[in-house]
């Protein structure tokens, strides 16, 4: 469940950045829409390090997690994957004028806390028999 989530959470996270950087740097440049300054320059800037940046750690994420690794569904990978989604969360409220990014934010965030708290793998995740013995041990071997 938790290799699941992860998958989601950073493929999403590759996604909507892709999505972004297309959007707001390439069309917004093809389309002629910004004038030439310093303000289309930060405009530009701004907005390429955030896609980008979404981009590279969700691709490195997405590898890592497909190559068999659990160094992403560790309490390490875990934390940076969440300290990364929120910081990009603050990013979005404070520098991005519209809502898009914000939510793609929290809902990268809403999944690696579900992953964070879903059961690691090898513990009864499987099957689902961590749960059923503690049920019936609790109900005194009753089902």
């Amino acid at each position: 469940m938790r290799r699941n989530l992860l998958f989601v959470a950073y493929g999403y996270l590759f996604w909507a950045g892709a999505l972004h950087f297309l959007i707001e740097v390439v069309l917004s440049h093809l389309g002629g829409r910004l004038t030439p300054g310093p303000q289309t320059s930060l405009y530009y800037g701004l907005h390429s390090a955030y896609a980008l940046g979404q981009v590279a750690f969700g691709l490195a994420a997405v590898l890592i997690v497909r190559a068999g690794s659990d160094v992403m569904a560790r309490r390490g990978g875990l934390a940076i994957g969440i300290a990364a989604a929120s910081a990009w969360l603050v990013f979005a409220f404070l520098f991005i004028d519209y809502v898009q990014p914000r939510i793609h934010m929290a809902v990268v965030l809403i999944l690696l806390i579900g992953a964070a708290l879903s059961r690691e793998a090898g513990r009864g995740e499987g099957q689902g028999a961590g749960w059923r013995l503690a049920w019936l041990k609790a109900c005194g071997g009753r089902d």
